[in-house]
């Protein structure tokens, strides 16, 4: 990892896109070409929305259930973020 943002050393919390971004201005990363992995469908997922980046929902066999807003990829095990990845170098 480049760098560990802690939401209560910055006192910023998420879904608050300013801790996503103030996280890409760390790893100097543009939030498109950034993916956000999250278990969490409010923070996560919808403050990685806000934030411009690639929302990838950590689902643990559960049931995405807002129709509000949607993860762009849904994985079941951390592991499976190596096919996203590998997908994108096609």
């Amino acid at each position: 990892m480049k760098t560990v943002i802690i939401s209560d050393e910055v006192e910023i919390r998420k879904p608050n896109s300013e801790i996503f971004l103030l996280a890409l201005n760390e790893t100097g990363s543009e939030a498109k070409n950034t993916l956000y992995v999250g278990d969490n469908p409010s923070t996560d997922i919808l403050g990685a929305i806000n934030a411009g980046l690639t929302p990838v929902w950590l689902c643990s066999n559960r049931t995405w259930e807002n129709e509000m807003y949607k993860p762009e990829y849904i994985i079941n095990i951390l592991s499976d973020i190596k096919k996203l990845l590998l997908k994108g170098k096609k």
